[in-house]
């Protein structure tokens, strides 16, 4: 975080130095994230479910669960276009929540549990933007990273026998404190898509669990065999709070008019 904070830090310092900058402008950036198809976890040779049949061992249902599992984040960017119109520097600070799913079935695969993962984080983007006349059609494309401050987490989980699912928030040693995202993007006008990497799970490998007694303890850790490398898309709507929003747009163009 420290690093982050002091890169921002220089930022602002060399604008000031340097003002080379043609616009200076925040953006209002609000949208979906998408993940679909999540990798499923190694084996858990201790995870059992307790079914009509007494208690029955999991297993992964496949390589891959088909589930869609949705997200929105909600935040402000501030961009620094360079003079030449043709590339810019952006910061910012949003506000995510990104979701993962597994499928575990029994070995006849009569019983299943479903159990899905949704954390809840500010994150600090830092990319850089590039194209043609940026500012004027504001279309271009962006690439760089994402500091994930990672404060909460809600899993869900539910079995085939029942309609409603189990929901709880983790306990706080169960997943990370931060994580970092890479990121690919694209914006036209007023849409923007994102594709974010992920190198490592927010799932905390180090969290453990004593499945024996209090006085034969067996510790196992439940989340050491999660993926990695995951995979996000974002959809989003930005709305740049400069001049062009009121030429390009009539309605922001009234919008304006009514509060002069």
């Amino acid at each position: 975080m420290k690093k982050i904070l002091y890169i921002i830090i220089i930022i602002f310092s060399f604008t000031n130095v340097y003002p080379q900058w043609e616009f200076q402008y925040f953006v209002i950036k609000l949208g979906m994230n998408h993940h679909a198809f999540s990798p499923q976890p190694d084996t858990d040779n201790y995870l059992f479910l307790k079914t009509f049949n007494g208690e029955m061992k999991l297993y992964p249902d496949s390589i891959f669960f088909p589930d869609y599992m949705p997200g929105f984040n909600i935040g402000f960017d501030f961009h620094f276009d360079f003079t030449n119109d043709m590339g810019g520097i952006i910061i910012g600070a949003h506000y995510n929540t990104y979701g993962i799913s597994e499928k575990y079935t029994t070995i006849d695969h009569n019983y299943y549990l479903i159990r899905k993962h949704r954390i809840h984080s500010v994150s600090f983007p830092l990319y850089v933007k590039f194209g043609k006349e940026i500012f004027d059609q504001q279309r271009y494309f962006t690439a760089g990273l994402k500091y994930n401050m990672n404060f909460a987490m809600q899993t869900c989980e539910n079995v085939n026998w029942l309609d409603k699912p189990a929901c709880t928030w983790a306990d706080k040693n169960m997943f990370t404190n931060n994580n970092i995202l890479l990121f690919l993007g694209f914006n036209y006008m007023i849409f923007n898509i994102e594709l974010d990497f992920m190198p490592k799970n927010f799932l905390n490998p180090a969290y453990s669990v004593n499945v024996g007694t209090q006085k034969d303890k067996f510790i196992v850790f439940p989340y050491k065999g999660q993926p990695q490398k995951l995979f996000f898309l974002h959809t989003n709507i930005t709305i740049p709070l400069s001049p062009w929003i009121t030429t390009k747009s009539y309605f922001f163009n009234r919008l304006f008019r009514i509060f002069k």
